[in-house]
């Protein structure tokens, strides 16, 4: 389906297709549609490599909804992401947050976060399990 094919479709439509897909479902119609078209991209290179066959979200694919998802829900831009487990039922994402920037940067508040999302790659859960300084990371 090319992008014109998919911009004739209602927010809603898009939704149900990316869910088929495994793509996550947030965000603006046109972030959907270029979703789907980069889902296209990357199933015709899986089925070039592997010869076929249906696949679920991609880590890289994961990551993207999770930071997007995490930004516009908590309002806090991911710094780095520390660990990231695919699960039975979806995925797992641990990842470091800049709370509260300081002068010298060592005394930046950090906040560690867990974070589940389902196997469309739709935030189901987010847990600060713990906040230091930056210094007090490293230790």
């Amino acid at each position: 389906m090319d992008r014109d094919e998919l911009q004739d479709k209602t927010k809603e439509e898009l939704q149900d297709l990316a869910r088929e897909r495994d793509v996550a479902v947030s965000g603006t119609k046109d972030e959907i549609v270029d979703r789907l078209l980069e889902d296209d991209g990357d199933e015709a290179q899986e089925g070039s490599r592997q010869g076929g066959g249906s696949k679920g979200s991609s880590m890289r694919q994961v990551l993207g909804s999770f930071n997007e998802q995490f930004s516009s829900m908590l309002g806090l831009q991911v710094e780095m992401v520390t660990t990231v487990k695919k699960q039975d039922d979806g995925w797992h994402v641990q990842a470091q947050v800049v709370e509260q920037r300081r002068i010298p940067p060592s005394s930046d508040v950090i906040g560690i976060y867990d974070a589940e999302l389902d196997g469309s790659g739709e935030l189901t859960s987010v847990e600060r399990t713990r906040r230091s300084t930056r210094a007090g990371l490293q230790q």
